[in-house]
């Protein structure tokens, strides 16, 4: 598995879902977590039967730019406040995930 990795982050193993890896669990969740949404995103408009129109060139390397170079929101990391949000949403429920 470590061999198909390589240098990526994210590795989808046929039949048994997907695996991430990162530098932090709030590293591998966010990955886990945006990878999941673009592929819920790609599958509802594959579902609409009509034909897709493909984002240009220009803005996909405009936003990848824009989000790998704003890693930092007021000094802090954007991965690490993301994470605590969800947590701070788990706290609120009740959830047992902590113990």
């Amino acid at each position: 598995m470590a061999a198909a990795l390589g240098d990526k982050s994210v590795l989808l193993l046929r039949n048994h879902g997907v695996a991430v890896t990162g530098a932090s669990i709030a590293d591998a969740f966010n990955t886990l977590y945006f990878f999941e949404r673009a592929a819920m995103t790609q599958i509802l408009a594959q579902s609409s039967g009509q034909k897709l129109r493909l984002v240009p060139e220009p803005t996909l390397s405009l936003t990848a730019e824009q989000y790998t170079t704003s890693a930092k929101v007021e000094g802090l990391d954007r991965i690490d406040l993301h994470f605590a949000a969800l947590k701070r949403m788990l706290d609120r429920q009740g959830s047992d995930y902590a113990e």
